[in-house]
């Protein structure tokens, strides 16, 4: 399984709020959330995480978490999730 997109989603009348989606090659979509600065992060999650996802196995967690490491400063003790931000957990696929 690969990593073949990265999608955010925010809505005006929740302007706080941000999604994320990680789609996957055979289908599976995770789903992890924001809620504060959702601007900086749907910023920083296209322009610098998103090529160090795509084309990754999702399931490698703790290798991706790594990648990120120089990204966002931050690394995550449960070995279930992925980081995308340091208030964003995206539950693994």
């Amino acid at each position: 399984m690969k990593i073949t997109a990265v999608e955010t989603l925010r809505l005006k009348r929740h302007g706080t709020l941000i999604w994320l989606g990680l789609h996957t090659d055979e289908g599976v979509i995770g789903l992890g959330e924001s809620w504060f600065g959702a601007a900086a992060i749907e910023a920083d999650i296209h322009d610098r995480l998103a090529p160090v996802l795509l084309g990754q196995d999702p399931s490698r967690i703790e290798h991706l978490n790594r990648k990120m490491l120089t990204y966002v400063g931050f690394r995550v003790l449960e070995p279930k999730y992925v980081l995308c931000r340091p208030q964003t957990l995206h539950y693994g696929i």
